[in-house]
């Protein structure tokens, strides 16, 4: 990694000292960041040309001119040109055209900042995360859903979880994002969704687990959804999809915010449940962003600067385990915390870019974010009726947690289309709990600690300008990288390694590439391969993948897509060597646990529309396919074959499995009046997701035979036939999944008022593991069956909420589960109830 570090560096220097000797004294150059006028947020992909006083303007240059540019994600442009005054026209799909009158004078720069309008009969969504360069949401050959600022502020979403869940085909479960099915409950480790921050990995390389109040929400630009693999780009981890969350630089004028905010869940409608005495729990706290760019009198160089944070303190809704009696796993610790769910946390981040002037199209920076967060979790509640709101007696864990990392990186635009990015992350994770040793079986506690290093050098170059064999380089681009990361681990939680010490060390490399080509501006066609290396320990693995992907503008509003994907997921620390214990349920490792491999087919059609000025929208259908070999699913395994006295759980291959299903998502925008409009998204997901082979044997299993005098242990063949709940249907569905998910949202914006109100529906688990339903298992989870039985098809849940922005303040009401119902997205797991907050937000 040092080696690696040092080349990589050594690079830099010399493509810096390159650009240095190669800079054209005699032209100078016009620079600057292009916002919208709504939210002023950046627009990028704008074509920006500078044509001559007089000339014919509609006349654009051609894609070999000097005179043009595009703007990167982030809206900045750069372009150069010979000394003189020049007409610059900047023009892009969604909003109107603008122009000015600029002069370039030798060897200087004219910073040149621009707002454009947005259009009200075009679509402007680009997205990053497909091909990680910028894109039409349109023309993508994948399903992808974003979710803007405008959302995060006014939901006060502290975490990115809050808003990821309104986006139709996902789901959260224990903290685990599941797209259309593809995953159920994994006690938190070995996401199949890979979770990025400005397109780099950000889950705990350990554990597979995101960090959901690590993400800095009050610096997001937009969170992307890719639903389906996308191994190729991103590696193991994504073969479910992808999660981009993109952080914000400064545009135009310095800005700060501030928002405090105070809310309080309510108690439960049978007032015989609520955990708590005295005044309802609270959740306050605050955040703040402030960015601005910093340019010296000698205008040499120019920095973007952006801090932002977050305090918060959050009691929870869920009470404490019993110090005695009940189900329980060895001695209580009776002087440790035992006051329920709760969460205090305290986060900084800061993003920095340098421009320096001599050094034309380079950038490079440092970005950084930490977090000190307290909190205590519980998979388990006591039981479904008067002790749903408290703990399972041994299953409270209380953490103390310290996640950071350091970004540095370097950027280089050059002249002719090609784009070199070299960037790295070092990451460190502490989490200590507070349950040690309280098993003979399983000494260790729930402490962990990791350190990860990862650097990637990626390239990037549309051929057009080179106007060599035209049909072919024209609009056609290449994206090509190599990644390495290197991850330490240890502690009790994962004691089971077999290093002696509890540590492992894994190592990935990877490679690859991506090629996407346009014909006639109406066809794109995508493809492209990876090739990954994977040790962990002694255990080594490599695999490649490939995808496809097309997509056809049959008319100028009409989209057809089509894509195919495989996936390929290394089990990660956590799933292989998880040892510990919570509510009397032990969780075991598999060290023999091998890769899981995949592929995804996706059919979609997006089709835009406008009625005169006042309404536009799009409807988008897909279907979807997507097959798993050697499937990992946590399962429930009686004592298992490691002749512990606990019963519990372990990560198992389970053989072949197949998701499929269809979605359908509308939007419509409503301009009834300059000061009048109505945004309306909705969604519907349905997935049949199945085990294909239900009698396969992937474990065995020791129980007591109590017909037999002296209790005599017997062992048997453990399948899903044997442990599932509902196998009567044969339609084979996989546990711990939602099968139909509605979602809708709509606003309606009045002035300085919006007003908004939210459904999501999500459908009851068919199956999940019989052993929660026992008769014999009803000291621990009393009522589960009955519980199962209430929720019917499944459960609603409305939220409503109600801004007022005047000048610069910004004032918000937001009440979370409106109707206050009792459901579970889980089993085993009660969802929050009614949680009513108050913001308050200041602009400067």
């Amino acid at each position: 990694m040092i080696k690696t570090a040092v080349a990589y560096l050594a690079f830099g220097l010399a493509l810096s000292t390159a650009l240095e000797t190669n800079i054209h004294a005699q032209n100078g150059s016009v620079q600057g960041t292009i916002t919208g006028s709504a939210e002023k947020e950046p627009v990028p992909l704008v074509t920006v040309y500078l044509t001559e006083p007089g000339a014919n303007q509609g006349e654009v240059p051609t894609e070999s001119s000097l005179k043009g540019a595009i703007s990167d994600f982030n809206g900045f442009y750069r372009l150069e040109n010979k000394p003189g005054t020049y007409i610059i026209h900047y023009s892009a799909v969604g909003f109107k055209a603008a122009t000015d009158t600029i002069t370039i004078k030798a060897g200087e720069i004219l910073f040149k900042d621009m707002v454009l309008e947005p259009s009200m009969l075009e679509l402007n969504e680009v997205v990053y995360a497909e091909s990680r360069n910028p894109q039409k949401i349109e023309e993508s050959t994948v399903s992808i859903s974003l979710v803007k600022p405008e959302l995060i502020r006014n939901r006060n979403a502290t975490s990115a979880d809050l808003v990821i869940e309104q986006i139709p085909g996902v789901t959260i479960v224990d903290a685990e994002p599941q797209i259309r099915g593809g995953s159920g409950f994994s006690s938190g480790l070995g996401s199949r969704v890979l979770i990025l921050i400005d397109g780099m990995p950000v889950l705990r390389a350990d554990a597979g687990r995101p960090m959901w109040s690590f993400y800095p929400m009050e610096n997001t630009s937009q969170i992307e959804v890719v639903k389906g693999a996308s191994s190729v780009l991103y590696g193991s981890g994504a073969s479910n999809g992808v999660i981009n969350i993109r952080t914000a630089y400064p545009t135009g004028k310095p800005l700060t915010k501030i928002n405090l905010f105070t809310g309080v869940y309510s108690g439960p409608n049978d007032s015989y449940k609520k955990p708590w005495t005295g005044f309802n729990p609270l959740k306050s706290g605050m955040n703040f962003l402030h960015s601005r760019i910093i340019k010296p009198k000698s205008e040499t160089f120019e920095v973007d600067l952006v801090l932002g944070g977050q305090a918060l303190w959050d009691q929870g809704f869920k009470g404490g385990e019993p110090l005695e009696g009940g189900f329980t796993t060895g001695p209580f610790d009776t002087t440790r915390t035992n006051i329920g769910e709760y969460e205090r946390s305290i986060r900084m981040n800061f993003n920095t870019r340098f421009r320096i002037k001599k050094w034309d199209g380079l950038s490079f920076g440092l970005n950084g974010n930490a977090i000190i967060l307290n909190e205590s979790q519980s998979f388990f509640w006591q039981d479904a009726d008067t002790n749903i709101y408290r703990m399972l007696p041994g299953s409270l864990t209380n953490f103390n947690n310290f996640f950071a990392y350091l970004d540095p990186y370097l950027m280089y635009s050059g002249k002719k289309g090609a784009k070199h990015i070299l960037r790295a992350r070092l990451f460190g994770s502490w989490s200590d709990g507070d349950v040690n040793g309280q098993n003979d079986s399983l000494q260790q506690g729930q402490d962990s600690r990791s350190r990860t290093s990862f650097a990637e050098y990626q390239f990037s170059k549309d051929f057009s300008s080179t106007g060599v064999l035209p049909f072919i380089t024209k609009d056609l681009s290449i994206t090509a990288g190599v990644t390495m990361s290197h991850t330490w681990s240890t502690g009790g939680v994962f004691s089971a390694t077999g290093t002696g010490d509890s540590t492992s060390n894994a190592l990935n490399a990877a490679a690859y590439v991506q090629l996407e080509k346009k014909f006639f501006k109406r066809l794109t066609l995508t493809a492209g391969g990876r090739y990954e290396y994977f040790q962990v320990n002694d255990i080594t693995e490599a695999q490649p993948v490939f995808r496809v992907g097309s997509n056809f503008r049959l008319t100028d509003g009409t989209f057809i897509r089509a894509s195919w994907g495989q996936g390929f997921r290394f089990p990660t620390i956590g799933e292989r060597f998880i040892s510990t214990f919570s509510g009397g349920s032990g969780f075991f490792a598999n060290p023999d646990l091998e890769p899981e491999t995949s592929w995804s087919g996706e059919i979609g059609l997006k089709q835009l529309y406008r009625f005169g000025k006042k309404v536009r929208g799009f409807v988008d259908i897909s279907g979807f396919w997507q097959e798993y070999e050697n499937f990992v699913e946590f399962a429930f395994v009686g004592l298992s074959d490691i002749q512990t006295n606990l019963s519990g759980f372990r990560f198992f291959n389970t053989g072949k499995a197949r998701i499929r299903g269809t979605e359908a998502i509308l939007y419509t925008q409503l301009l009834l009046h300059k000061n009048w409009s109505i945004d309306i998204n909705a969604g519907y997901t349905y997935s049949l997701p199945q085990t294909l082979e239900p009698d396969l044997a992937y474990a065995t299993s020791i129980e007591n035979n109590i017909n037999v005098p002296g209790g005599q242990l017997d062992t048997f063949y453990l399948s899903y036939n044997q442990t599932a709940t509902d196998t009567s249907s044969g339609n084979n569905i996989l546990k711990y999944r939602v099968q139909h998910l509605v979602n809708g949202d709509v606003q309606i914006n009045f002035k300085g008022f919006s007003l908004g109100y939210t459904a999501r529906y999500y459908s009851t688990m068919q199956v999940i593991d019989r052993f929660f339903v026992l008769p014999g298992t009803s000291s621990q989870f009393g009522g589960l069956q009955e519980f199962l039985d209430n929720a019917g098809a499944g459960a609603w849940v409305f939220d409503a909420r109600i801004n007022y922005s005047w000048k610069w303040l910004r004032v918000g009401l937001i009440c979370e589960n409106l109707f206050n119902a009792e459901y579970s997205v889980r089993p085993l797991g009660v969802a929050p109830p009614r949680l009513t907050t108050l913001q308050i937000g200041f602009t400067f």
